[in-house]
């Protein structure tokens, strides 16, 4: 024979099964048991909830963060131009001096060329 305790767990697993087969219908239904609001509704005041427990920083402490991102931006918007300067100034003598030594190569060539065929000439 089955104990009060025992009569008492399986009533209130009987009323847990009860309560889920209830939820899923509201679920598809989308109100719940009381007919009230949609999940929609419900989704939306929890959001509104929460976003009232979140610690906003202060309009100064904002702003004063902003001036740093800036500053930050600044440097480092400084620091890459001053690089690619210096890079396009060393390209620029490369290049130079690979056309000079190109111009030179090539007049020695011709000269080199001219005494070749002179003889015949």
């Amino acid at each position: 024979m089955a104990t009060k305790a025992e009569i008492a767990a399986a009533n209130k697993k009987a009323e847990k099964k009860a309560k889920g087969s209830a939820k899923k219908s509201d679920k598809k239904s989308g109100k719940d048991k009381k007919g009230g609001d949609s999940k929609f509704k419900v989704w939306f005041k929890n959001m509104i909830a929460e976003l009232k427990k979140i610690t906003w920083t202060s309009r100064s402490d904002t702003f004063k963060n902003t001036l740093v991102v800036l500053l930050v931006v600044l440097v480092v918007g400084i620091g890459v131009w001053v690089a690619d300067a210096l890079l396009v100034k060393l390209r620029e003598v490369v290049y130079a001096k690979s056309v000079a030594q190109a111009a030179e190569e090539a007049e020695a060539a011709i000269i080199y060329f001219r005494a070749m065929i002179s003889p015949w000439l």
